[in-house]
């Protein structure tokens, strides 16, 4: 105790300032405006408790030191000598708590795992133990240590297995291979998204949404793949082949069409694609994008693929495939052209499922078939012409201003996709810009050709309604992630100050005379 220390002339007053001060603190604690002092009120509060502890322990024993035996008095001493450990050792465990691992969380947006807290708080609750032994019944304890490591021995060997995955559990928090909210692959175990990680498993959620607990010894030794979280970019390339008559160029342009236009792949950093090789029977394309977010990797995968084979049938390329075939032909065989042309094209789009043969055959020939280079622009915002573009290669850009003035891209459209519907159908003005992002090849249809086919497809307005709803939804919520609300200028020192001396002189001014007052 360290009662001896401390003058005793004033322990009442030291004891009654204490607890008031204790209860001061606390109430502050509880109201919002004293909320951002709350470290200094906990420093605060720590001295409090030690000043009331050690006048409490001076008052009691002055105060009835006459009235009770030795033995009560040595019990008494004894309890507060062991309140002198542990009080100290609990408002320790709350300091780190409070200046160590808070701070660390906040810092690293990480959750600080519960095994590492529970050790560190175990390890100083043992110290305290051993110095109360040590300090307050004046024992030895090296035959407590001797004796203790014999326990420990045989608890370890008991075990071993979970002091291997606490410490390997300890390893991982330390050396921070996957947080919280990872996709990752340990091992030979499925890839899946990290949800916890205790003392002694790593516990990963797989795409089948099945939980698997991996013992934290098992992932330490086993090779780990990252994949990142919802905030990180991933690449992922794979090979195709390609019929090797056709133009590489040409192959590769389209592929990048095809990528381009596919939803969840990034425009920076952009997808790529090369000729890798030929072979005998087909040329080799490597083909390269990126995206956000691993767990949506089988999605994006899926819009890729999806993308590349409509672009590639669009153009009438077909994929290589090891086959022997006989064909009998007079002249040079054409490629590519069928899939391009407008009958073919329209027969596919969903607006125009209803239309006889007949139909789409005379949109065909009405049509008309237009070129744009990358850059250009096909259609501007408040263009009031009154036509619909079917696109039947390469990729265009979807783009809206906002209200500073810059330009949003908020969605890209590729081969088999369409705009202007409402501008053909309503005569509704365009609110966005439609930029070619590659060479692209249009099919325009034009109000004054699909007038005649309108009257008997009245259940085309349906269907465009739910396109548009859909594409407005996406627009809007594009733009409401982009626009920012302004920001208010906060004042300077100089101003507020200013501010405050116009307010002062205000009611000097507006004060009544002394003399008018009656």
């Amino acid at each position: 105790s360290i009662r001896g220390l401390f003058p005793t002339t004033h322990a009442t007053f030291y004891l009654v300032f204490s607890i008031l001060s204790l209860i001061g603190l606390i109430v502050t604690s509880k109201l919002k405006m004293f909320q951002k002092y709350s470290n200094p009120n906990w420093l605060a509060s720590t001295v409090f408790i030690f000043l009331f502890l050690v006048s409490l322990e001076i008052e009691i024993i002055d105060s009835f030191v006459n009235d009770l035996n030795n033995y009560t008095i040595k019990m008494v001493i004894l309890g507060f000598d062991l309140l002198w450990w542990i009080i100290p050792a609990m408002r320790l465990i709350q300091a780190i708590e409070r200046f160590i691992w808070n701070p660390l969380e906040i810092k690293t947006a990480n959750k600080i795992p519960t095994v590492v807290r529970l050790f560190l708080a175990t390890f100083i609750y043992i110290i305290t133990f051993f110095a109360i032994v040590a300090f307050v019944f004046d024992q030895k304890i090296t035959s407590l240590l001797a004796t203790s490591g014999v326990v420990a021995m045989i608890i370890g060997l008991a075990i071993q297995v979970n002091i291997s995955n606490i410490f390997s559990g300890i390893a991982i928090n330390l050396e921070r291979p996957f947080h919280v909210g990872d996709w990752v692959k340990i091992g030979s175990s499925d890839e899946g998204k990290v949800v916890d990680v205790t003392w002694r498993t790593t516990r990963i959620r797989t795409r089948n949404m099945i939980i698997v607990s991996i013992p934290n010894s098992k992932a330490s030794e086993s090779q780990i793949a990252n994949y990142g979280n919802k905030d990180d970019i991933v690449e992922f390339w794979f090979t195709i082949k390609v019929d090797p008559n056709v133009n590489t160029k040409r192959v590769q342009k389209i592929l990048l069409d095809a990528l381009l236009s596919a939803e969840g792949v990034l425009k920076n950093p952009g997808p790529y694609t090369r000729l890798n090789e030929f072979s005998d029977w087909s040329a080799d394309y490597i083909i390269g994008y990126c995206w956000k977010d691993y767990q949506k990797k089988n999605a994006v995968r899926k819009a890729v693929f999806t993308s590349i084979w409509t672009h590639l049938y669009r153009a009438g390329i077909q994929p290589a495939m090891q086959r022997h075939e006989v064909h009998l032909f007079k002249g040079k065989k054409q490629i590519g052209e069928t899939a391009q042309k407008a009958e073919n094209v329209f027969a596919d789009l969903d607006i125009f499922s209803n239309f006889t043969i007949e139909e789409k055959k005379y949109l065909s020939k009405t049509s008309q078939t237009l070129l744009f280079k990358s850059g250009e622009t096909i259609v501007y915002t408040g263009d009031t012409s009154r036509s619909m573009f079917v696109i039947a290669e390469g990729v265009v850009s979807v783009q809206t201003r906002l209200e500073n003035g810059k330009m949003l891209e908020v969605a890209s459209l590729g081969a088999g996709n369409f705009f202007g519907e409402m501008a053909l159908l309503t005569g509704a003005t365009r609110t966005v810009d439609i930029v070619a992002l590659t060479d692209t090849k249009m099919i325009e249809i034009t109000k004054e050709n699909f007038d005649p086919l309108l009257q008997k497809h009245q259940d085309i307005f349906k269907l465009v309604d739910k396109v548009s709803a859909s594409r407005k939804k996406d627009t809007d919520t594009q733009k409401s992630l982009n626009e920012l609300p302004p920001k208010i200028p906060k004042d300077t020192f100089v101003q507020k100050a200013l501010k405050k001396l116009k307010i002062v002189w205000e009611i000097l001014i507006k004060r009544p005379d002394p003399t008018d007052i009656v």
